[in-house]
């Protein structure tokens, strides 16, 4: 087999392990739009391209790309497998921003910290740094 068929299966797999991954997120925001419309909230942000960082007292707990939305009375993440993370903001003690979170840095890119009541912190990225800042700290503040 030479050079150029296997770089063509590569590049296949990898487009099917892609194309699976934004089928399932899409399928699973989607499911997570309706159940919380259902429940009567509201979206103050809907689901929009995120990634995730989870620490429990200086451990890394979870790291993950997805979705993330905010409604009026929580955070959810959507992770393309598992379960959802979500966090009430009656829980949310403080919302800060770092370019570095948990050993992590992307890009110049801030992340949102949330701490929460437990001790615990967590951080998110999204393209709408800004909005996502603003939208939380009106919340925990309220």
């Amino acid at each position: 087999m030479d050079i150029f068929r296997v770089l063509i299966i590569v590049a296949l797999v990898n487009a099917l392990v892609w194309g699976l991954f934004f089928w399932q997120r899409r399928r699973l925001i989607d499911r997570t739009r309706v159940a919380v419309e259902r429940s009567g909230e509201s979206w103050v942000i809907p689901p929009e391209n995120g990634s995730y960082q989870g620490m429990l007292k200086g451990t890394i707990s979870t790291k993950t790309m997805g979705a993330m939305g905010l409604t009026d009375s929580r955070l959810i993440f959507v992770p393309p497998w598992g379960r959802n993370m979500e966090y009430a903001i009656k829980d949310m003690v403080e919302v800060s921003e770092n370019t570095w979170f948990a050993g992590n840095y992307h890009s110049g890119r801030p992340f949102i910290i949330l701490k929460l009541a437990d001790g615990s912190e967590v951080g998110f990225q999204t393209r709408n740094h800004q909005r996502w800042m603003e939208e939380i700290r009106l919340r925990i503040n309220a």
